[in-house]
């Protein structure tokens, strides 16, 4: 009944001006959600008000309107009311906004008030649709533009009409960054024998409307979830309220969940917010063994002893774990090596176990699973063992280890007096070419000309927004190049008010994009606007449509994963996959991606340039899947060092980075391989995150105790000893790009898969292969 009254009045509102700058329903079409209202206004009947001018032809509207609506038997039980004014409604609250929309809400009291906004913009006043909710969506407004509002309310029992006071909104522009969401927790929820979390966060300084939410155990499949805000939120006394429930959760296990902002098209992301979630386990929950298998052991920690056999070099190694609060009958311990495998079973009241006479310089791998005598048993918790100390304990040798010290007292002799050689022949030509010596941030001096490079800046056609970073922008365009022929280009700017070191760093930069020659596989330079925009310089590179392979592997991982959203073909074989597009992916497409990407790599290490921040994230993808390395705005030129040594500060790419990055801060092209290892293997595991189940701070320690990743699920070992050899500690050690290039060139030309597309490995399984417990 209350429907019809309702879009009588919408009708009416809809093709009625109302005051002298008159009332636009703009978002007729747009969704209504419900929320809550406070404070009322009573009218007089004779002085129904929209704005601060009362007119006869706005009394007589709602006299009319009212009176038809009374008249029709619809609403018989609605009184002709008189209406007095009073100014005590509470006004609405910011729920979230983007660049062309926003959404108000309100605390709602009765269910049978409804609710409109009025609001202006210069001279322009507007009235949204008559709705029932506790929010409401305002769609197309014009972006960075500030708009005035006010709700009003509408009670049809009592026909009171109430009206808040006046609040000042203002819409996203395209430059503003996003922010990471703010008091992010989780509570557990039991029920019907399954644990649900409800995650709840409040929305960061951005107001974003739309939320990525990832969450995932070790082992197991990535669940990925799209949130608009306005289906979620609560408004509380402390502010909006945002909650999902991730749900069900197996007992015993860690989960790790990921959340940020990004828009309604997924095309831009703000900073990750993370959150680990610790399901109790199904001993602590019923605390019977007749339901439970024993829990798997804690806290496992290894202590070597090293000891002496003649010339051999060996270590006793004890485990121990901590006592579980309900014990199991007894333990089963494996040590395996490529030699030799070795069985204990533990009594299930012991803590610890011994293993003696293990060789220094192999890898063990120790496996600790808790059993019960019905047969009921724990998960199996793994941990690598390696130690690859030398004690030289002979005395005998002592003569021979003076022979050697003396021989290398006289190699360092001959060393040092090369080296000083080479330092005056430097000195001079560095008087010449007035180079600075130091290890520091260094300007390309080989550039070209910038009149060579130098375009104006009415040849170009601006477009969308494709990337916003902390600094700068990067934006789609246009530009003429031969009369009225034009071509596609990415613009990349720094944001307004940018500091002097920024903009020193860009033209550091530009700089560097100059003294690079153009190569199929790197972003090469399209031209710059410096002369006329000195303070905010435009750098114009190629434009790839398929933007970073990061979010291109992710969204044919996304596709493999959603089967209902894809057509699923068997060409041949069944490493082949073909997307909604028709767009087919081979495994021998993945090795091409890292062929590419060696090959552009060798080239800026035959210019003496290092990149520092080599990652999925920063390879382009053209239309053709053709791979272009980018943003050197951390790139070196390093041909007088051949090394760089970071003297600013700054965020640095940890999971990327080399041992010896992470430890000296030292960069050099085997460095590079380094990253270019993590790069295959997030081609491998299509765009996951290296490290999934590591925090940042323990990340050191284990890759100097010799940790390196686990072989992915779909990888071949071929592949995965590739990515273990640009892991290795020593970076001498390491392949070489062009070594890499050739490695690619032979596997490319095999017919052995190297990579299992199948969707049985691929399609959410990226993190099989991790170990339940980090040694």
């Amino acid at each position: 009944m209350g429907s019809v009254y309702i879009k009588f009045l919408l009708s009416v509102m809809t093709i009625i001006p109302f005051g002298t700058s008159g009332y636009r329903i703009l978002d007729k079409n747009s969704p209504s959600i419900c929320l809550d209202c406070v404070e009322k206004i009573q009218v007089q009947y004779t002085r129904f008000i929209f704005d601060n001018i009362p007119t006869k032809t706005n009394v007589e509207i709602l006299e009319k309107s009212l009176s038809f609506a009374i008249l029709s038997g619809k609403f018989q039980h609605l009184q002709a009311p008189v209406w007095t004014e009073t100014n005590n409604l509470s006004p609405p609250k910011l729920l979230c906004h983007d660049e062309n929309s926003l959404t108000l809400a309100w605390n709602q009291k009765n269910a049978m008030e409804f609710y409109f906004l009025k609001y202006s913009h210069s001279s322009e006043i507007y009235l949204s649709d008559l709705s029932n909710c506790n929010f409401k969506t305002i769609n197309l407004l014009e972006p960075d533009t500030t708009y005035q509002f006010e709700l009003w309310s509408f009670s049809r029992n009592s026909g009171i009409l109430s009206k808040s006071s006046q609040i000042t909104v203002t819409t996203r522009n395209h430059f503003e960054p996003r922010h990471p969401v703010e008091s992010l927790k989780y509570t557990l929820l039991f029920q019907n024998g399954f644990y649900s979390a409800v995650i709840s966060w409040k929305q960061g300084k951005d107001f974003s409307c739309f939320y990525k939410i990832i969450w995932y155990k070790r082992g197991g499949s990535i669940n990925h979830r799209k949130i608009n805000v306005r289906n979620i939120h609560n408004i509380t006394e402390e502010g909006t309220l945002l909650e999902f429930i991730a749900s069900p959760l197996e007992m015993g296990t860690k989960y790790y969940l990921e959340i940020s902002s990004e828009d309604e098209k997924s095309d831009i992301e703000g900073p990750e917010k993370s959150l680990q979630i610790n399901v109790p386990s199904c001993l602590a929950t019923y605390k019977n063994f007749s339901i439970c298998s024993p829990n798997p052991p804690e806290n496992i920690t290894a202590t070597k002893f090293f000891t002496s056999n003649g010339t051999k070099m060996a270590y006793n190694l004890k485990l121990s774990w901590n006592k579980p609060k309900y014990l199991p009958d007894f333990y089963n311990v494996t040590l395996a090596s490529n030699i030799s495998v070795q069985f204990k079973v533990i009594a299930g009241n012991t803590t610890f176990v011994f293993f003696e006479n293990l060789s220094v310089g192999i890898y063990y791998q120790t496996r600790l699973t808790a059993w019960l005598k019905n047969g009921k048993r724990s998960n199996p918790v793994s941990m690598q063992i390696f130690d690859n100390k030398r004690h030289n304990i002979e005395e005998k040798n002592t003569i021979n280890t003076w022979i050697w010290m003396v021989l290398g007292l006289f190699v360092l002799v001959i060393f040092l007096s090369i080296t000083l050689l080479k330092k005056n022949l430097r000195k001079i030509l560095n008087r010449s070419l007035h180079v600075s010596p130091k290890v520091e941030e260094i300007t390309v001096k080989y550039a070209k000309e910038d009149s060579i490079w130098e375009i104006d800046e009415s040849k170009l056609l601006m477009d969308k927004i494709i990337g916003i970073g902390a600094f700068g922008i990067v934006q789609k365009a246009h530009c003429y190049v031969e009369g009225e022929k034009k071509i596609e280009i990415a613009v990349k700017m720094l944001k307004e008010r940018s500091t002097e070191e920024q903009l020193k760093q860009f033209y550091a930069e530009i700089d560097i994009m100059k003294a690079v020659p153009k190569h199929p596989h790197i972003v090469h330079l399209i031209g710059v606007v410096t002369k006329t925009r000195q303070n905010n310089p435009l750098l114009l590179v190629e434009y790839c449509s398929k933007g970073d392979l990061h979010t291109f592997l992710k969204n044919v991982w996304l596709i493999l994963k959603n089967k209902d959203n894809m057509k699923m073909k068997k060409e041949q074989d069944k490493h082949r996959c073909v997307g909604k597009e028709e767009n087919v992916l081979e495994w021998k497409d993945l090795l091409s991606f890292a062929r590419q990407i060696a090959i552009g790599m060798e080239f800026l290490c035959s210019l003496k340039m290092i990149h520092r921040d080599l990652a999925a994230r920063n390879i382009l993808v053209t239309e053709s899947n053709t791979m272009k390395i980018s943003d050197f705005g951390l790139s070196r030129d390093v041909y007088v060092n051949n090394m760089y040594q970071k003297l600013t500060g700054g965020k640095l790419p940890f999971r990327w980075m080399a041992l010896e990055s992470l430890t000296h801060q030292i960069y050099t092209a085997e460095s590079d391989v380094w990253s270019f290892g993590i790069v295959l293997w997030e081609i491998v595991t299509l765009g996951a995150g290296p490290y999934p189940a590591l925090d940042t701070e323990d990340l050191l320690p284990l890759l100097k105790e010799g940790y390196r990743m686990e072989k992915p699920a779909n990888c071949s070992e071929e592949l995965y000893a590739i990515m273990l050899k640009c892991w290795n500690a020593t970076p001498s050690l390491r392949p070489t790009f062009t070594e890499l290039r050739k490695i690619f060139d032979v596997l490319l030309e095999s017919e052995v898969f190297y990579v299992n597309l199948d969707s049985g490995k691929s399609n959410g399984n990226r993190y099989e292969n991790l170990p339940k417990t980090i040694p």
